[in-house]
């Protein structure tokens, strides 16, 4: 027992030596820096803790403090403690957690985190729908089911105006003031920069339609005091924050706030200039594409038999599933059914845009009864995708199994 209490005596001289470290003044630190010092602390606390359970023969529970948004395409550390707080949620994550990885899945069930937690990440803001998108609200739910230690600012209650104003994201991050909102009296020369673009990027294909949130940022420039954002289709400005300018480089629509409908799908310019007083940036142009997923079912196989059905056979139904749209599905559920009697019901992978997959995923056992059958399968059976083209996930063929 001698070791393992001088570790932890030692590794208290170590936070003791942090603490005092802290309490020194930070004059080349940036509030980026003394946040990353802070978790460094916090991990600290977090081992010495796990120690101290094992001393004492306690379990020690999973921790991880989440002190960064999280969004699709991320991947690394904080993915992974996201993908593992989702799991213990009992969400399915799938092989994007072996890459550490946000993809499809991931977001799928961030949106269901989000639902699960409705009252305390959705309603603050007046949305109805989950987002997919790991900001402040999120976070703070997470980091009181999870966290090591807690950094959050309080998150208040918008007013009103600022929830029917998209100007910004509800999931934003907590210390963008501090970090991000350059002194309102500034009159730094801004006109020959241009904003760089963090996320989407140049030629990105978003989701398009509810549930799905479009998030827009550009890296916060020094001396700047807003942000315009214009959305461009067709050569018309369909929509523009001119009047309520975002603060910290964030720009998103959600679902049922105004403006949300102001983008139809297809091509989409999106230009941004930062503003400080009377001067304006030079504009960042950048051209997403608003498109949706389009599933369909190939033909019914039965590649098991090279020979007539007899009754009592038993029978692999296969169908492979297509999608001609432009952007890749997320997990959805498919239906088997024969005689228009449900006999087969689950999950199936996503399918990438542009992709048919022919992998067995959707296979279905049957054993055969005398008489003429109507085989049926659909894809997407609880509409989970927004389609396109929502009247084509069905084909059927008929099977006859003479009488013995």
């Amino acid at each position: 027992m001698k070791k393992p209490l001088a570790s932890f005596l030692a590794a208290s001289v170590l936070i003791t030596g942090l603490l005092l470290g802290f309490a020194q003044p930070a004059q080349a630190a940036t509030v980026e820096e003394l946040q990353a010092q802070i978790q460094a602390l916090l991990n600290t606390i977090a081992q010495l803790q796990a120690q101290i359970a094992a001393l004492q023969g306690q379990p020690q529970a999973w921790c991880y403090t989440f002190n960064q948004n999280i969004h699709l395409g991320d991947r690394g550390a904080a993915v992974y403690a996201l993908q593992t707080a989702l799991q213990k949620q009992g969400f399915t994550i799938g092989a994007e957690v072996n890459e550490q990885y946000f993809g499809e899945q991931t977001a799928s069930s961030v949106v269901g985190f989000q639902q699960k937690y409705q009252s305390a990440i959705l309603a603050p803001f007046g949305l109805q729908f989950g987002t997919g998108f790991v900001g402040t609200s999120t976070r703070a739910k997470l980091n009181s089911l999870y966290g090591c230690g807690s950094i959050q600012s309080p998150i208040a209650r918008p007013t009103r105006e600022s929830r029917t104003t998209p100007t910004s994201a509800p999931e934003s991050s907590p210390h963008s003031a501090a970090t991000s909102t350059p002194s309102q009296t500034s009159t730094a020369d801004i006109s020959q920069i241009t904003p760089q673009m963090m996320y989407p990027a140049d030629g990105q294909v978003l989701n398009y339609g509810v549930p799905h949130g479009y998030m827009f940022k550009v890296n916060p420039i020094t001396g700047a005091t807003g942000y315009h954002y214009q959305f461009i289709q067709n050569g018309a400005v369909v929509y523009d924050n001119a009047s309520s300018l975002s603060s910290n480089g964030e720009f998103a629509f959600w679902p049922g706030q105004s403006g949300y409908s102001s983008l139809a799908e297809g091509s989409v310019t999106v230009k941004i200039n930062a503003v400080a007083g009377d001067q304006s940036s030079a504009a960042r142009t950048i051209t997403i594409t608003l498109g949706r997923a389009d599933l369909y079912p190939t033909s019914i196989t039965t590649p098991s038999l090279t020979e007539t059905i007899k009754a009592g056979d038993q029978v692999f139904f296969d169908s492979g599933i297509g999608n001609r749209g432009v952007v890749s599905t997320g997990v959805f559920n498919i239906k088997w059914f024969v005689d228009e009697a449900q006999v087969g019901y689950g999950s199936h992978s996503g399918v990438p845009a542009n992709t048919t997959l022919m992998d067995g995923n959707s296979q279905y056992s049957w054993t055969a009864v005398a008489g003429t059958h109507i085989i049926k399968f659909m894809v997407d059976a609880d509409s989970f995708v927004n389609e396109s083209d929502e009247t084509n996930n069905i084909v059927s063929t008929t099977i006859s199994v003479p009488t013995p």
